[in-house]
């Protein structure tokens, strides 16, 4: 699935001002705009003849594995991304889904790059919207998911994802090396959570959950509070000021310190406040 990294990367270098950009929902079951329903049917059928095609069989399924991790997995971790992903490429509302996504843009003049792309974007905002369905739990393991990347991503590239000048593509790739590290509950876990999302959005259930704007003031305050006392223990305020205002030329530990603590002080706050932070969080990522 699409990166969720620099998605969150970008959101934490913003939870420095607490600033919140929510996307409004729309509906994936909708008829594809333009498009009799005969034609869409017949549009449909064949998409989903081609993914039966593409994904069908476990060696298909295991060449898509390989190009999406870009790296050699094990046996049992193929087996996992296999099955998750399957779920998803061969579900009829991702065939419409896709659609709705290419459609508006195919023409003469389209190329293969442009459709790539807005498949891509489709796909992230698909699984970013669907984890807002997930239960509060659910929020909390993508926050340590995220958190415990971080912490054992080499300072330059921590720093880049903080600071949003890892190209989107690379980011993915960063992301999907270090899940095909862990060991394979784990890998389960997040890959489990990602298809979930996903799912849960071309599925319309459950409803999203939300919080007030009492809620959401209360969270970033507890936020700011719990930011500034981690980062006084670790960085200087010289150090604080260069990352935010020299950005490039900052030393990468630095930037890539403040970006841990801004997710750490998130994952240790107490409740409700933890609960409602996240899933702020997670609403941010839109």
């Amino acid at each position: 699935m699409r990166n969720t990294i620099a998605r969150a990367a970008g959101r934490a270098r913003r939870a420095l001002a607490l600033l919140a950009l929510v996307l409004a929902p729309w509906s994936v079951q909708a008829q594809v705009p333009g498009v009799s329903s005969e034609l869409e049917a017949e549009m449909l059928q064949r998409v989903a003849a081609e993914a039966q095609r593409l994904y069908g069989s476990d060696e298909a399924m295991d060449a898509t594995v390989a190009r999406l991790y870009g790296i050699r997995i094990s046996p049992a971790h193929v087996g996992v991304a296999r099955a998750q992903l399957r779920s998803v490429l061969l579900h009829e509302s991702y065939h419409r889904y896709l659609l709705q996504l290419v459609l508006p843009i195919a023409g003469p003049g389209t190329t293969d790059a442009q459709l790539r792309s807005a498949v891509m974007e489709g796909v992230s905002v698909l699984q970013a919207k669907g984890l807002l369905r997930l239960p509060a739990e659910r929020h909390e393991d993508f926050a340590h998911h995220l958190l415990e990347m971080t912490r054992v991503l080499p300072p330059e590239v921590c720093k880049g994802l903080f600071l949003g000048t890892v190209p989107l593509a690379d980011a993915n790739m960063i992301e999907r090396a270090y899940m095909a590290s862990l060991p394979l509950a784990r890998f389960e876990h997040i890959v489990t959570l990602y298809i979930d999302a996903a799912k849960a959005e071309l599925e319309r259930q459950p409803n999203a959950r939300s919080l007030s704007a009492e809620q959401a003031a209360l969270a970033n305050q507890a936020h700011k509070l719990a930011m500034v006392r981690k980062v006084r223990a670790a960085l200087s305020p010289e150090a604080v000021a260069r990352v935010l205002r020299e950005r490039q030329d900052a030393p990468a530990r630095d930037a890539c310190t403040l970006f841990t603590l801004t997710i750490e002080a998130m994952v240790d706050l107490p409740e409700p406040y933890r609960t409602w932070r996240i899933l702020q969080f997670v609403r941010e990522m839109q």
